[in-house]
This record gives C-alpha cells, sequence and structure tokens, in this order.
C-alpha cells in the first residue's frame, strides 16, 4: 500500500483529479467541488462514499 498526501485548497484538488490525478481516497471541504468529481471523472459511476460529520470509514 502506498500513500501519497497532497496539500491545497479544495479547487485546487478538485482541478488536479479532473486533469488525471489518481485519488483512491479524497477529501474535500466545499461539496461543489465533490459535485465536480462526480461530474467530471471516473467517480461519476458512484464510487463516492459520503460520511457524516465526524464519522470515520
Amino acid at each position: 500500500m502506498t500513500f501519497k498526501q497532497s496539500y491545497g485548497g479544495s479547487g485546487s484538488q478538485t482541478r488536479a483529479i479532473i486533469d488525471g490525478l489518481e485519488a483512491d481516497v479524497v477529501h474535500l471541504a466545499i461539496g461543489a467541488d465533490v459535485n465536480k468529481l462526480v461530474q467530471r471523472t471516473r467517480y461519476a459511476n458512484g464510487s463516492l462514499l459520503f460520511l457524516r460529520l465526524g464519522a470515520s470509514p
């Protein structure tokens, strides 16, 4: 298992994924950015897990 951390604003992280950065786990602060991923990437197939505030997988 390999972990690569990437830090930046939610919008910057979203743009990087849309532009091709591979990610198995994504944690974004802005709901609109999550919606962009759903609309424009492989996550459109419904493979997202939404957690309630304070929850963990």
